[in-house]
């Protein structure tokens, strides 16, 4: 199993949370367009620094170019949903223990922390936590997908 960037949970999920479901009414006020436009000014608090640091300008108005054409109901719908979601309770997660697994998490992303991989890890007996904390350990990561695991 691989979990690619673990998002907020249980207790760190009630502020994410918050966030989302103002991003949802922003969107459904402004449409994607005004959304796009206040990202793009302040596009470090939704991209881990290091990727704005190292992308192109290219890169990361690409980010920004699908929320353009975003409906103010699919927003709305879009952020609600996201803001209502969470990984299971830690209990029930222990089940998965048994599975192989891998979790990925880049350093300096404020929706999928670093500590939210950090806690999963324990918890699913995970054979390996990789972080990435730029491009080039981002590509090396990339190979942990092709590992085999041999019990």
């Amino acid at each position: 199993m691989v979990l690619m960037l673990p998002g907020t949970a249980w207790e760190t999920r009630i502020a994410q949370a918050r966030r989302y479901r103002l991003q949802a009414l922003i969107g459904l006020l402004v449409e994607g367009s005004g959304l796009s436009r206040a990202i793009s000014r302040n596009i470090g608090r939704f991209i881990p620094a290091w990727m704005v640091n190292q992308a192109g300008a290219q890169v990361l108005s690409a980010y920004t170019i699908g929320l353009k054409t975003m409906k103010r109901r699919t927003l709305w719908n879009l952020f609600r949903g996201v803001a209502s979601s969470d990984l299971p309770p830690r209990e029930r997660l222990s089940a998965l223990a048994g599975i192989p697994s891998l979790i990925v998490s880049w350093v300096g992303d404020r929706t999928h922390p670093v500590s939210s991989a950090e806690e999963l890890h324990p918890s699913l007996l995970s054979l390996l936590c990789a972080l990435s904390s730029g491009e080039m350990s981002w590509k090396r990561m990339k190979n942990l997908s092709r590992l085999t695991w041999q019990p």
